[in-house]
């Protein structure tokens, strides 16, 4: 490489190629991300993820209170940590992604399409 730079299969920029599965097991075998709600909520880029989040905590709390049963909230931790590390791994691919379905929910944007960065 010249002046140090790095080529496409260099192990810090191969991280863009890999499936998010490969990603999150990666980070979490590295202990990069942790796995709780504060740092889940710092990670989601776009206000709709942390709105969900929230909602769906809410939703989760609810359903633990009447079952007494902590699978729920395992389950729905472990899911909105995968969406941080995908935040966190392309940021600009999350807030276009919540963009195209805003104008879907709207009716700008017929359903279907590709969610790539042009259109």
């Amino acid at each position: 490489m010249v002046n140090g730079a790095r080529g496409p299969f260099d192990p810090v920029d191969r991280r863009r190629f890999m499936p998010a599965c490969v990603f999150v097991k990666e980070a979490l075998e590295a202990g990069r991300y942790e796995k709780n709600l504060r740092a889940i909520r710092a990670a989601l880029v776009v206000p709709q993820d942390r709105g969900a989040l929230d909602a769906g905590l809410k939703a989760v709390l609810d359903e633990v209170r009447v079952s007494l049963d902590l699978g729920a909230l395992n389950g729905s931790v472990h899911r909105w940590w995968i969406s941080a590390c995908d935040s966190v791994k392309d940021s600009g691919g999350r807030r276009r992604m919540c963009a195209k379905a805003e104008q879907i929910a709207v009716g700008k944007l017929p359903l279907g399409g590709s969610l790539g960065g042009k259109s």
